[in-house]
């Protein structure tokens, strides 16, 4: 049995599962496919003004069908708000191109538009100043670089430091394993 799942996929399944389990039929009858970007942007996202560019891009693009897009913020928790993008696509061909244009094309209007939006690692709690870097900065100015690392105590910089072993509890108490000869035949005695 093929089913046509949420985003417009079909989902093959065998026929013993509908024996067995009741169902009901969603299925839209065209051969449209919906395309899915997710990507994680600052809090201070402009949301409408990422909802006007997704329809930018959509209606430039020649594999979007015209039938539906949208951009919605999916979750809010972190440091993050997760951004969902979606449009149709009349084929599978068309899909994939849609998807890889929308999330280029989203992605670089936020980096060129909204870089304050560009996710990023924060490492103090001094406030964000918001707004673009300055115009004289370099990359490297503008991403805060992380503490390095104190190097790992080597063997030799502290005490030393002995190792016992205890006695295996699961071994028998009077078994002694002993090399009588010292050629490598191992007997067991006791």
């Amino acid at each position: 049995m093929v089913i046509r799942i949420w985003d417009k996929r079909c989902l093959i399944l065998p026929s013993s599962f509908f024996a067995t389990t009741p169902f009901s039929n969603w299925t839209i009858g065209s051969m449209n496919l919906t395309t899915v970007v997710l990507f994680d942007v600052d809090w201070s996202f402009p949301v409408k003004e990422a909802r006007r560019e997704l329809a930018r891009i959509t209606a430039a693009s020649p594999h979007w069908d015209g039938k539906a897009q949208h951009l919605q913020v999916t979750d809010a928790v972190g440091p993050y708000l997760r951004i969902r993008a979606t449009a149709s696509a009349p084929n599978a061909d068309s899909w994939w191109s849609l998807q890889c244009e929308i999330r280029e094309g989203l992605t670089g209007w936020v980096a060129r538009h909204h870089p304050e939006c560009v996710p990023t690692m924060r490492l103090s709690r001094d406030p964000v100043p918001p707004g673009p870097p300055p115009e004289d900065a370099t990359m490297a100015e503008t991403i805060v670089q992380p503490t390095p690392l104190k190097p790992l105590p080597r063997a030799d910089d502290g005490p030393a430091v002995t190792v016992t072993r205890q006695p295996d509890r699961r071994r028998a108490p009077d078994a002694v394993w002993t090399d009588p000869e010292g050629v490598g035949n191992v007997s067991r005695c006791g």
